[in-house]
C-alpha cells in the first residue's frame, strides 16, 4: 500500500491543470480570435475597440461559465480538498480531513473509476471517466521510494 501524506492543491494549480487538460484544443481558435481583431486594429481603430470589448466583457464571461460549469461540480473536491491518498491494488482509497479538529470522511474509489493516468513534470493526474473531473498527486507528498512504486502501480493499471 502507497500512502501520501496530507496535501491540498490550490485553486490556481487546479484551473492550470484543467486548462491544460481539458481546454489546449481549443488554443489555436481562441488565439485566432483575440490576434485577429489585435492586428486589424493597426489598421482601423474600431477593431481595437473589438479586441478590448473580447478582453474585457467576452473572456469573463467564458471564464465565469467554466467556473461554474466544471470548477463547481463536486467531483472538484477529489483535487482541492485537503485529503491524504492510499493506492492499493483494488482502489485509491481518499481520506479528507479540512484541518485538525475538523471530523473525517473517506471515499474508496475503484481504479475502473479512471480512465488515465498521466504522469507530469510535477505529479500524477488520474482523470475520471464520466466527467472532466480528476485527482492529482504532486510528488512533493510522496517518499521518494514511493514515487517509483505509485508508478510501476500505475502501470500495470493502465497499460
Amino acid at each position: 500500500m502507497i500512502e501520501t501524506d496530507f496535501y491540498t492543491v490550490s485553486g490556481g494549480k487546479y484551473l492550470a491543470l484543467f486548462l491544460r487538460r481539458y481546454l489546449s484544443r481549443f488554443l489555436v481558435p481562441v488565439v485566432v480570435v483575440f490576434l485577429l481583431p489585435g492586428v486589424l486594429s493597426f489598421f482601423d481603430y474600431r477593431w481595437g475597440v473589438v479586441l478590448l470589448m473580447l478582453i474585457f466583457i467576452l473572456l469573463p464571461m467564458a471564464m465565469s461559465m467554466l467556473y461554474i460549469s466544471e470548477a463547481l461540480r463536486p467531483e472538484a473536491r477529489y483535487t482541492i480538498r485537503r485529503k491524504k491518498v492510499q493506492f492499493t491494488k483494488q482502489r485509491v482509497v481518499i481520506t479528507f480531513q479540512d484541518d485538525e479538529e475538523s471530523p473525517v470522511s473517506t471515499v474508496a474509489v475503484p481504479w475502473g473509476t479512471f480512465s488515465v493516468a498521466e504522469k507530469q513534470k510535477k505529479g500524477i493526474l488520474l482523470a475520471f471517466r464520466e466527467n472532466k473531473a480528476f485527482l492529482y498527486i504532486p510528488f512533493s507528498c510522496l517518499e521518494s521510494q514511493d514515487v517509483d512504486s505509485l508508478d510501476s502501480l500505475i502501470d500495470s493499471k493502465f497499460n
